[in-house]
């Protein structure tokens, strides 16, 4: 499973992201440049994978897979044509894949009897579908941009458009009517309506007695915050 390098840079509904391939062999040559620029006659290790593409059968697009709900649908092209095969890179690989068979098609040789034998093509079926349900990496590299370290899903402009409705979700969470009590909430009123100057007294009892409240609402304001903390956490 690599991704497709056309798809970097557009949006996730112009095109099918990933391409995929059946490695036929892990190989690795010690070569050496002799070119412009060249330092000295030293050989370097290069590593590479011998693979057999798949094709992509019906629409490409994910936004039109997501909309039909369905596998994506692959087979194998004709062995004679000219892409049929490559090497790529193995740090290109992002992960492997389960593909499942199209029982009901058969088999691409009735006989058993392939092609190639390096193809390896004898036991071959007709399609196969990609299952993106096998883990919870593999579901989450098809929900474009919302994949944890799936940076490359991240980093195309056009994900605005794919994170609209989740952005929104949250910023409706976030203006919800989440009921903080403040201080004054449950707490005494401190003004009194009574004419009159007040006594020494009076004013010294309600002054303790404001204090008093205003512990209460200290004690209030400390547990509302430490619900709000536990809910964050």
């Amino acid at each position: 499973m690599l991704l497709d390098q056309a798809s970097e840079g557009s949006t996730a509904g112009e095109n099918h992201p990933y391409l995929y391939a059946r490695v036929l062999g892990i190989y690795h040559v010690n070569a050496t440049y002799i070119g412009p620029g060249m330092v000295d006659y030293r050989s370097h290790r290069i590593d590479f994978l011998w693979v057999h593409w798949y094709r992509h059968l019906g629409k490409h697009s994910q936004a039109s897979r997501q909309a039909s709900l369905s596998l994506d649908h692959v087979c194998f092209p004709p062995i004679g044509e000219q892409d049929s095969f490559g090497f790529i890179d193995p740090d290109d690989v992002l992960r492997c894949c389960h593909v499942i068979p199209h029982f009901a098609q058969g088999l691409q040789h009735l006989d058993g009897r392939g092609i190639s034998l390096c193809a390896q093509d004898q036991l071959d079926w007709k399609s196969y579908y990609i299952n993106c349900f096998v883990d919870r990496d593999s579901f989450m590299r098809y929900q474009w941009g919302l994949g944890v370290g799936h940076t490359y899903a991240h980093s195309a402009g056009g994900q605005e458009d794919v994170n609209a409705v989740v952005v929104e979700d949250f910023e409706d969470f976030e203006d919800g009517d989440l009921d903080v009590p403040s201080c004054g909430q449950g707490c005494a009123p401190s003004d009194s309506d009574s004419g009159g100057e007040a006594s020494d007294s009076d004013s010294d009892s309600g002054s303790t007695s404001d204090d008093s409240n205003s512990g209460g609402c200290e004690a209030d304001s400390d547990s509302d915050q430490y619900s709000i903390l536990d809910y964050e956490n």
